[in-house]
């Protein structure tokens, strides 16, 4: 299995409403997850299945992605949390790409691939962060294939 850990682009400032739910993408975080797309697209990645946390800049993260190749987007609380085995059994696909928040997607990615999420200040995520791992969704199943800052996806997205 191959999976995309995205954390969120950029999201507007907590509004007058006081809802972090409701917070959208700026326009710098839809700019930066096109050119992400486009840099993806570039290297050849797919996705077959889409997560996202229930959150609206995730959600909206996630909408970019889906011309990855997949047509839904799924919604799991899970994403919006600390890792679970609940969150591990549902991240499962050929190709799948998963977005959330920190530090939640941090220590997603550590207890992946070390299968320790204490291990999580080792890769940080920023906001618009991907990494891309292989193997199976289970703690330190995977590898980390790579990991791309928002500066370099851009760079390759042109």
């Amino acid at each position: 299995m191959e999976l995309l850990l995205v954390r969120h682009a950029d999201a507007e400032p907590l509004g007058a409403s006081g809802s972090d739910h409701d917070r959208a993408l700026s326009a710098e975080g839809h700019d930066a997850m096109r050119a992400a797309v486009r840099a993806l697209a570039r290297l050849g990645v797919r996705v077959d299945r889409l997560y996202a946390s229930p959150l609206l800049r995730a959600r909206q993260t996630a909408e970019h992605l889906r011309e990855l190749g997949s047509s839904e987007i799924e919604v799991l609380d899970g994403l919006a949390d600390a890792p679970s085995t609940a969150l591990l059994e549902h991240l499962r696909g050929v190709r799948a790409a998963a977005v959330g928040h920190a530090p939640w997607m941090d220590e997603l990615c550590a207890l992946l691939t070390t299968g320790d999420r204490r291990t999580a200040r080792a890769l940080p995520f920023r906001k618009g962060a991907i990494a891309h791992l292989e193997g199976r969704a289970k703690p330190g199943g995977m590898a980390l294939r790579a990991h791309y800052s928002p500066e370099v996806l851009e760079a390759l997205g042109g």
